[in-house]
């Protein structure tokens, strides 16, 4: 060693590729992040249009719709001629919620700007 600060080749070497592994680790976590980010973009975009979906769809894929959304089926009564539903699936109650949320959030900021703009 030459100067005070310098570091020995072994252990800068080590250092190197301990640093290079641990960016490839973020640069992975980071694109699957982004993928997520996609995938929840995607769900609630399909989620916002279901109907759509609803009405555009086979009949088979109605059916997966109606089981994904009603895990305990949906019951028809004939006296009534009404439907009825037990149970929903809790992610979509939830993925409900937050649209919802979202769609009351968007309706009063156009509001606001409408109210602006007079």
């Amino acid at each position: 060693m030459n100067d005070l600060y310098d570091i020995p080749t072994e252990v800068y070497n080590a250092s190197i590729e301990t640093f290079k592994k641990k960016k490839t680790n973020i640069e992975n976590e980071l694109r699957n992040l982004s993928n997520l980010e996609k995938c929840i973009d995607n769900v609630l975009l399909i989620f916002s249009n279901l109907s759509d979906l609803w009405k555009d769809s086979s009949f088979d894929t109605q059916q997966k719709i109606q089981n994904l959304l009603f895990p305990s089926r949906v019951k028809y009564n004939k006296q009534e001629n009404s439907y009825l539903t037990i149970k929903e699936n809790n992610v979509f109650s939830v993925l409900f919620k937050l649209l919802m949320n979202y769609k009351n959030a968007e309706t009063k900021k156009n509001r606001s700007s409408a109210i602006l703009s007079i």
